[in-house]
């Protein structure tokens, strides 16, 4: 009988973690053109953080969060900057041989901008790969992976933020995403 209810209690919390998934692709999928409200970017991130907990699950995650204020956003657009943010550097860290891939994410404010800052310890990236990684068919993955940076760049822009790109081949990347507060 012990059998059975361990059986039960695993099958429960199976179906848990399942409609919480759910919940988070369904959140994910609801982009809505244009759409924006009054939001914490921190909920966007860590909805973002339990989608992909799989995908990072090889690298270590280092999390810096200060409050934030609430701005005006399409939620749905800053969750698709966190996944291309994420997932590049993730795969940016995918090749390291001698040490174990490293993603920073640092959310901050001051009174005129919220900051979003993704690091890693990965391959980094050479001048010419700097100049184009923007272009929304320039990729050095596989055809058809390469458009996640443009689509980054374009929702920050639809924002009115800008990014900055600080890298180096062989010690990794910092990509500094600032959007101005609006109410």
């Amino acid at each position: 009988m012990d059998d059975i209810d361990d059986l039960v209690d695993d099958t429960q919390e199976g179906l848990e973690r399942i409609a919480h998934i759910v919940s988070n692709l369904v959140d994910f999928a609801s982009l809505k053109d244009n759409v924006t409200a009054m939001a914490d970017i921190t909920e966007s991130l860590n909805g973002t953080l339990k989608l992909l907990d799989n995908q990072l699950g090889t690298c270590a995650i280092e999390l810096h969060i200060e409050k934030l204020p609430l701005t005006r956003c399409n939620i749905s657009s800053m969750k698709q900057v966190f996944v291309n943010l994420l997932i590049n550097a993730k795969h940016a860290c995918d090749d390291l041989r001698d040490q174990q891939g490293k993603i920073s994410v640092k959310l901050f404010a001051n009174e005129n901008n919220i900051y979003i800052e993704v690091a890693d310890n990965g391959c980094g990236m050479d001048a010419d790969t700097l100049k184009q990684m923007f272009d929304p068919f320039f990729t050095t993955k596989p055809v058809g992976q390469g458009t996640s940076m443009a689509i980054v760049y374009n929702v920050l822009k639809e924002h009115n933020g800008t990014i900055e790109v600080e890298s180096e081949v062989g010690m990794g990347s910092l990509i500094r995403c600032v959007i101005p507060i609006a109410t």
